[in-house]
């Protein structure tokens, strides 16, 4: 073991590592300066300050768009094509850092938004269409043409969108458990997330996405319930009704003259893998063991070694 090595509890380095938050920054307030979950948890809760638009950094920077302010997130400065990752219902940026970590290490750039109604975009959309408008005009404003577009979920159909209107400018799509492919859903989950009120059951909510869904504290799960509020309500309406999925991206795909894959984690419990036959043949698709409906939570470093 290295004599410099921080001391820590294995509970605060598991809440670190699952957070992307490196242990040796903490300053720990233990016995002997030992950090403690506490410790992590106090950086994890902070209020963030907002940086520049053009900032890339770890922390969170705001873009202009039309109908207002694109909160994102940015990692690396890799000179290969970027990488642009979309998440899915209910969550934000955030949910990407570790699969961020090593893309990065690949020497990849990779910037992530928080979608319209998600995260610190400071406004909302109900429909497929006015979410890909905003993304659009957002990679445009970045200069991110050219990209590598990574969806995850609705963040998925929200990729393929975009794709289908940029065409030659962007790069691969890669489709992570993706909405629009099939009617089944866990229209519980949709529903529950949209009115989550209190960390309890969003506890319950994050156990049916991942097999090793992050820890998180009372006070985090709290502060992520408080969050979420009422904004998601119009747009889950419109992703779910009467228990099926209402959004298609079949037509998306077939229209786009690029490279499109699938990823599923085979423990998905929101959107049957089986789905994925749906995209047609030509569609190549990687099946992740050990993963649920979020491979970049339960199996980052399997999904990460798809880019090299």
């Amino acid at each position: 073991m290295a004599l410099d090595r921080p001391r820590a509890t294995p509970l605060a380095r598991r809440i670190a590592r699952q957070n992307g938050v490196d242990i040796g920054t903490v300053k720990g307030t233990g016995r002997r300066s030992r950090v403690q979950a506490r410790d992590v948890e106090a950086i994890l809760t902070a209020p963030r300050v907002a940086e520049p638009v053009v900032a890339e950094t770890s922390g969170t920077a705001f873009c202009e768009v039309p109908a207002g302010r694109i909160a994102y997130r940015a990692w690396g400065r890799g000179t290969e094509r970027p990488i642009l990752l979309l998440h899915g219902f209910g969550g934000d940026s955030q949910t990407w850092t570790l699969l961020a970590s090593p893309l990065v290490r690949q020497g990849r750039k990779v910037v992530a938004p928080d979608l319209p109604a998600h995260g610190a975009t400071d406004f909302d959309e109900t429909t497929l269409d006015a979410m890909a408008d905003a993304i659009v005009v957002f990679i445009d404003r970045l200069g991110l043409g050219g990209a590598e577009l990574v969806g995850h979920s609705l963040g998925g159909a929200v990729a393929m969108r975009v794709a289908r209107r940029l065409g030659e400018r962007v790069g691969r799509v890669t489709l992570i458990a993706p909405a629009g492919l099939g009617s089944a859903i866990d229209a519980d989950f949709i529903d529950g997330m949209a009115h989550a009120s209190a960390g309890g059951g969003l506890a319950h909510l994050l156990r049916r996405v991942a097999v090793h869904p992050p820890v998180l504290s009372a006070r985090q799960l709290d502060a992520m319930a408080a969050s979420l509020g009422t904004r998601l309500e119009g747009l889950a309406g419109t992703i779910v009704r009467n228990g099926r999925q209402q959004i298609d991206i079949v037509p998306d795909i077939g229209a786009f003259g690029g490279e499109v894959r699938l990823v599923w984690g085979l423990e998905d419990r929101i959107i049957p893998w089986i789905q994925a036959v749906e995209a047609g043949s030509a569609t190549p698709v990687h099946f992740i063991p050990e993963a649920g409906h979020m491979p970049q939570w339960d199996q980052p470093q399997k999904l990460a070694a798809l880019f090299t």
